[in-house]
């Protein structure tokens, strides 16, 4: 397999599994409110369009899904390579 070359500086993602030190309990106990993640909405209260208006996010990994106020989330252009992912090409 041919890896892309990453160096300092780069932005990669990866998910909590693959880390391998520290454990994932670590991780998660030291995880803070800043964390961000990426979701689908499912729902808009609203359909999304007021300033109090919240979006239902299903979010990989997090077994429920999330209540987000609209004005606290932004919008997330995914890349070909996942975009074909998502749609099983």
């Amino acid at each position: 397999m041919v890896y892309p070359a990453i160096g300092s500086g780069s932005v990669v993602r990866f998910r909590l599994e693959s880390v391998l030190c520290p454990d994932l309990e670590n991780i998660l106990h030291k995880a803070t409110e800043r964390l961000e993640v990426t979701g689908k909405v499912i729902l808009l209260s609203d359909a999304g369009g007021f300033k109090d208006s919240y979006a239902v996010v299903e979010v990989g990994g997090i077994a429920t899904p999330l209540i987000v106020p609209v004005r606290e989330v932004q919008t997330y252009q995914a890349s070909t390579e996942e975009a074909r992912a998502e749609n099983g090409r």
